[in-house]
């Protein structure tokens, strides 16, 4: 959260002058709806409180930002009080104390956050108690001991027979104790990098959930913090240092691309950023690396011609889907999964123009949510196709995995390797896959005229400025116009047998 802090000013009340802070708007409401905080500055002389005014503003901020945390642990949506509320402890007893003031004995229930050092030494225990207690309940042991059965039963009836996952368990208590730590000034525990995997992977389910994050994006992420602590230790948060960054930078540089490198670190980078987040660190250590001169460049991909086109489609034994998705990436220069996920309804007419609509498909980003026209030489094996799949949901009949994806390019890749088109290059030492087909595609419209904004709203390329803002892009009809300029040959050819 960002805050607008302003500088406190000094002001009078009576005989005497008061340094004032005013409380930045993102926090009032949480703090009461107070708009200004103030401290004495213990004197009637102007000159005296001027002096005094940095120290006692330091003092304000402070003040200002542990109610914050006070606020929030009593905020139903605040960390604190939703673990307490999942993990079934609102009414659990954690502090029981005599009164003498009131001879009586008073009992703390965990909806009551604690208030001071005991009571947060108290609030722990209870906490992870329940949390040891869910992990046991999953891992099976209970089985193996004791008892066991009447807690696992016990455990069921207490959660109303679905007892929360071990490890979105694990990332509420972290979250609920960092709270509760910086709510009592006290320093929060020294977490490592393996200790807040569970709060990166409840917050990449979370993301997911909402779909501000791909599945497959959020597990890599947990993968890659995993591989920086095996390669560089697993050390406290607050050691962390950027020379850790380039210490893992340097060692993916003997295998990995400058790209895949930098999104690795982006992936500790955010983990680190969430860590920041809730309070388990003050500042990201990883922030504007330099990692230029790290790994090797990215390796484009070769355009294929026409002839290396034509043995690819025209292997022997190639199967049918193969050599059809290859065919409509020839034709429209989309990305295999585009092709290979297509649903039958996808494939629409608009005033007599057909086309392919990925505008509420799952695609890489935004720009990629495009119509791409299909052209008068590609629709009839189209149509042939949209014939043979009557009655099914899906073009082809790949097997969609938890990302929405498929494991047509491993097909793919093998057949590609297969068909030997490196050897009818002119090219030496040519970098040939799959993906060669939508550069050799952007590469014919090129040749043909086209106009490169158009050539990037066929891919699905962002066109950059207020024209990715505004508007929907290029007609139809400008789209299909383009697309029938390419010639494709390799449409005509027959399969050897």
């Amino acid at each position: 959260m960002k805050l607008d802090w302003h500088a406190a000013t000094v002001s009078r009340r009576g005989d005497k002058y008061y340094i004032v802070m005013t409380v930045p708007k993102s926090m009032r409401a949480e703090l009461g709806g107070a708009t200004q905080r103030r401290l004495s500055a213990g004197t009637t002389d102007f000159e005296t409180a001027k002096r005094k005014r940095h120290d006692l503003e330091a003092e304000l901020r402070h003040t200002i930002l542990a109610d914050l945390e006070k606020a929030r642990l009593v905020d139903p949506q605040g960390d604190y009080q939703r673990a307490v509320a999942s993990l079934g402890l609102a009414d659990t007893v954690y502090s029981i104390e005599y009164d003498a003031t009131r001879d009586d004995i008073l009992e703390t229930t965990m909806v009551e956050p604690p208030t001071n050092e005991k009571l947060l030494a108290d609030a722990e225990k209870t906490l992870k108690r329940q949390l040891a207690r869910i992990q046991s309940y999953h891992s099976g042991d209970l089985e193996r001991t004791a008892g066991g059965t009447a807690e696992m039963l016990k455990t069921l009836k207490d959660f109303q027979l679905n007892v929360p996952a071990p490890d979105v368990v694990e990332a509420a208590v972290i979250s609920a104790v960092a709270a509760a730590r910086r709510a009592n000034g006290v320093a929060p525990a020294r977490h490592t990098l393996s200790s807040i995997v569970p709060l990166v992977e409840e917050d990449g389910r979370q993301l997911a959930q909402k779909g501000s994050l791909k599945r497959k994006t959020a597990k890599q992420r947990i993968r890659h913090l995993k591989q920086f602590v095996e390669m560089i230790g697993d050390h406290a948060l607050e050691d962390l240092e950027p020379i850790h960054a380039y210490a893992y930078a340097e060692a993916l540089a003997e295998e990995l691309a400058n790209k895949t490198i930098n999104a690795r670190i982006s992936d500790v980078r955010v983990a680190l950023h969430l860590a920041v987040k809730k309070g388990l660190l003050k500042v990201n250590p990883f922030l504007n690396l330099s990692l230029k001169h790290y790994g090797t460049g990215t390796k484009n991909y070769d355009p294929l011609s026409d002839e290396q086109i034509e043995a690819l489609v025209g292997q022997p034994k190639l199967p049918d889907r193969i050599r059809t998705i290859w065919l409509i990436l020839a034709c429209t220069g989309m990305r295999v999964d585009e092709v290979a996920t297509l649903r039958c309804d996808q494939v629409k007419h608009l005033d007599g123009i057909w086309y392919f609509d990925l505008r509420h498909a799952q695609v890489k980003n935004k720009s990629s949510m495009r119509r791409v026209p299909i052209c008068d030489a590609l629709f009839p094996l189209v149509h042939q196709l949209l014939k043979d799949r009557k009655g099914q949901e899906r073009l082809f009949d790949y097997e969609l995995n938890a990302d929405g994806k498929t494991r047509a390019s491993t097909q793919m890749n093998y057949w590609f390797k297969k068909a030997g088109v490196e050897n009818l290059s002119e090219i030496s030492n040519g970098h040939f896959v799959t993906h060669s087909l939508r550069g050799t595609f952007k590469d014919k419209l090129r040749d043909a005229d086209v106009l490169t904004e158009i050539n990037k709203s066929i891919h699905g390329h962002g066109l950059g400025g207020m024209e990715d803002i505004y508007g929907h892009g290029f007609s139809l009809r400008k789209l299909k116009d383009a697309v029938d300029k390419v010639p494709h040959p390799y449409l005509n050819h027959k399969s050897k047998s």
